[in-house]
């Protein structure tokens, strides 16, 4: 299944990304990823690749959140669609309730007559 990104689906995934990056780290955060790979003025090889191992830490924790978040909506989803089918299954048996009480009322005033 091939799904297309509409830009106000492209927009609300930078602004999830963003929220949670921020927490994370700055130098990761959408308006800041032009240069972030780029060797800063005065930083040793050996600071480089430590500064590139936090990034790729980062981003790990960032999937780990994200990972939590999806199951978290994962399960108010499912807690929700629990509450829509008790809801419907109640008012089902309700009705069917109704059905026997008015069938065995005419039974009862049938036999009487």
């Amino acid at each position: 299944m091939t799904t297309i990104q509409t830009p106000e689906v492209d927009s609300r995934g930078v602004e999830l990304y963003d929220s949670i990056m921020e927490h994370i780290n700055t130098d990761l955060l959408s308006a800041n990823l032009d240069a972030v790979d780029q060797k800063r003025p005065g930083e040793s090889d050996e600071d480089f690749e430590i500064r590139m191992e936090e990034y790729n830490n980062a981003f790990e924790e960032f999937e780990r959140i994200a990972s939590m978040m999806e199951e978290g909506q994962a399960i108010k989803a499912r807690r929700a669609k629990q509450q829509k089918r008790f809801g419907l299954f109640a008012k089902e048996s309700a009705e069917q309730s109704e059905d026997v009480a008015s069938a065995e009322e005419k039974l009862i005033s049938f036999e009487q007559e």
